[in-house]
């Protein structure tokens, strides 16, 4: 009870940036992340993708794209299976192959 009002029963809740998913154990939903971070790299792609060489790309990826999908997650305790989400991410990344 919040208020005299009953607090409804969610699956999700987002706190400061970070997606808490309800369970036995904490954890964390990464999908928005990897859905913004993906957005914000077709974002880049489609603005200079053929154009820029790969060291200026990958220079944008980290310095747009990799924080949207970083941030927050000093806060939460980390799992194996988050770090293999994580990872897929990375290997994305270096091994897009940028030219045609």
């Amino acid at each position: 009870m919040l208020n005299g009002q009953p607090l409804p029963m969610v699956s999700e809740v987002k706190y400061l940036g970070v997606v808490i998913s309800a369970g036995k154990r904490f954890k964390i939903s990464i999908h928005l992340k990897r859905m913004k971070f993906y957005r914000a790299l077709k974002a880049l792609w489609s603005k200079g993708g053929g154009k820029a060489s790969n060291i200026i790309i990958l220079h944008f990826i980290r310095g747009f794209c990799l924080p949207i999908f970083l941030y927050g997650l000093k806060a939460v305790p980390v799992s194996k299976s988050l770090c293999n989400r994580f990872w897929e991410v990375v290997v994305f990344i270096y091994l897009v192959d940028f030219v045609d």
